[in-house]
């Protein structure tokens, strides 16, 4: 069925899955797209219920109700005892379908001192995200960059976005229940 699904996907999604899935090696994806994604999803072995989260992280209900013979509301019920995708992840995601490539090109420009050494092309806020992640200047404990990054560029409602997830994260620490090992095991 993952082959099915990669086949409905474009590039960005197919990017985002793979992002989800936990990949940081995106730049990859140029050449072929659903080639890498299948290979990630083949490396981790997941079950039914994981594929089902990752297309409703996506947004592509469609593929749920077509290709996986489920709906949003039924896989939203499923996960409601716990999630395997990390918050951290799909909050970036989230973000990078948001910037647009103005948002980007400031972006960049902004952390070009961080990024000095990379011999990169940056084409969405992932990338820059994955980028951040291998440099640990980002990380699900590690955002202020980011989020002041946004700042600057008047993006105050994703930096929002980002503050609201550190706050919520901090709530949830003391308690390391079976839902949160799980998120953590993709961070």
């Amino acid at each position: 069925q993952s082959a099915d699904i990669t086949g409905e996907l474009s590039t960005d999604e197919c990017k985002r899955i793979s992002y989800l899935c936990g990949a940081l090696d995106l730049d990859k994806f140029s050449t072929d797209p659903r080639g890498m994604l299948q290979s990630v999803l083949c490396q981790m072995r997941m079950d039914y219920v994981f594929l089902m989260e990752l297309i409703l992280k996506i947004k592509r209900y469609d593929l749920l109700r077509e290709v996986l013979s489920t709906n949003k509301s039924a896989v939203e019920g499923l996960l409601k005892n716990g999630h395997s995708v990390s918050e951290y992840r799909v909050l970036m995601a989230d973000v990078s379908e948001d910037m647009d490539t103005e948002n980007l090109k400031s972006l960049t420009f902004l952390l070009r001192a961080e990024m000095r050494f990379l011999n990169v092309y940056l084409q969405s806020f992932l990338d820059v995200v994955v980028e951040l992640e291998k440099l640990d200047q980002l990380s699900s404990e590690k955002m202020d960059l980011i989020e002041h990054c946004l700042r600057s560029i008047h993006r105050a409602d994703l930096a929002k976005k980002i503050s609201h997830y550190q706050q919520t994260d901090l709530i949830w620490l003391p308690c390391l229940t079976t839902w949160h090992f799980k998120c953590f095991i993709f961070q």
